[in-house]
């Protein structure tokens, strides 16, 4: 599956919530952005574009541990919001209505054998 739209289309949305992160020594950008609706619920978006090749996977997670220190079952176990995007031409995207929990995500590049090879928060 080709993704036909680009992680920065969503920049110029009205957001109720967002965050853009970018770790250059890692050429990796992530973004998530979150607008209340009208049921209470967030439309929420989490969006990564990244030129490392060994990155195939990322998983977006709200667990807390910004030094990298669990393994990927403890921090599924750890989260209220665990979502895995599978990399496309350098592009993932997810979108998802949640009922809170907004913030302090975790974003983690996965290689093709499920390790964490960078994390950014």
């Amino acid at each position: 599956m080709k993704l036909e739209v680009s992680v920065w289309d969503f920049i110029g949305l009205k957001l109720d919530v967002y965050k853009v992160l970018t770790d250059y020594k890692k050429v990796t950008m992530e973004t998530w952005s979150a607008s209340l609706t009208d049921d209470d619920n967030y439309d929420t978006v989490f969006a990564v574009k990244t030129i490392n090749p060994t990155v195939k996977k990322v998983v977006v997670s709200n667990d807390g541990d910004y030094l990298n220190r669990l393994t990927l079952e403890e921090v599924k176990n750890k989260s209220t919001i665990y979502v895995e995007m599978d990399i496309d031409n350098g592009y993932a995207l997810h979108y998802c209505q949640l009922k809170s929990d907004i913030g302090s995500f975790v974003f983690r590049g996965l290689n093709e054998k499920r390790e964490i090879v960078q994390a950014t928060y």
